[in-house]
C-alpha cells in the first residue's frame, strides 16, 4: 500500500512539474495573445486529477512564475480567480468527456474568461468608468476572445484525440493479454 501511494505521489509530482514547465514556456514564449492551452488544460485536467488542490496549485504556480517573468500587472488576481471559477464550474457541471461536452466547455470557459477579465482594462486605464467605456473594452477584447476560443477548442480536441488513442491502445493491449 505504501509503495502505491509513493508511486502515485511521484507520478502526480512529475505530471504537475511537467505541466508547470509547459505552461510557463508557452506563456513566456508565445507571441500571439490568448492563444494558449491554459484553459483547455484546466477544462480537461479537472477530469484527470483526483486531487483538485494539487491540480489548481499547479495551474496557479505556472501562472505566478510566468507573471513574475513577464511582469506583474493590475488585476492579476481577477485572472487567477477567473481560472479557478472555470475549473470549479467545469468540475461541478460537466461530469463526462465527450465531443459535445468539449464544445460546450470550450465556449463556456472562453466566455467566462472574456467576461471576467476584460473589465480589468477599464479599471487600470484612463477611461471613464461608464457603460460606454465598458462596451468599448468588450469590443476591443473580441479578437482576444476569438483567440481564446480557437485555442481552447483546438487544444481540447487535441487532448480528446490523445485520450481516445490511449484508451484504444490500452483496450487492445488488455484484449491481447
Amino acid at each position: 500500500m505504501f509503495r502505491n501511494n509513493k508511486a502515485y505521489c511521484f507520478k502526480l509530482a512529475t505530471v504537475a512539474l511537467f505541466s508547470v514547465i509547459l505552461l510557463v514556456l508557452n506563456k513566456t514564449t508565445n507571441n500571439i495573445p490568448n492563444l494558449s492551452p491554459l484553459i483547455a488544460i484546466i477544462t480537461i485536467g479537472v477530469y484527470f486529477f483526483r486531487n483538485k488542490l494539487v491540480f489548481l496549485t499547479t495551474i496557479l504556480i505556472s501562472q505566478i512564475i510566468s507573471d513574475l517573468i513577464l511582469g506583474i500587472y493590475g488585476g492579476i488576481s481577477i485572472v487567477y480567480l477567473s481560472l479557478m471559477l472555470i475549473a470549479f464550474t467545469v468540475d461541478r457541471v460537466f461530469k463526462k468527456i465527450s465531443f459535445y461536452n468539449l464544445i460546450l466547455i470550450s465556449i463556456y470557459s472562453s466566455f467566462v474568461f472574456y467576461l471576467t477579465t476584460n473589465p480589468i482594462h477599464l479599471f487600470f486605464s484612463n477611461s471613464n468608468l461608464d457603460f460606454n467605456s465598458l462596451m468599448n473594452v468588450y469590443r476591443d477584447g473580441l479578437p482576444f476572445f476569438a483567440n481564446t476560443l480557437y485555442a481552447t477548442l483546438a487544444f481540447n480536441f487535441f487532448f480528446l484525440t490523445l485520450i481516445t488513442i490511449f484508451r484504444v491502445k490500452s483496450n487492445s493491449a488488455k484484449s491481447i493479454n
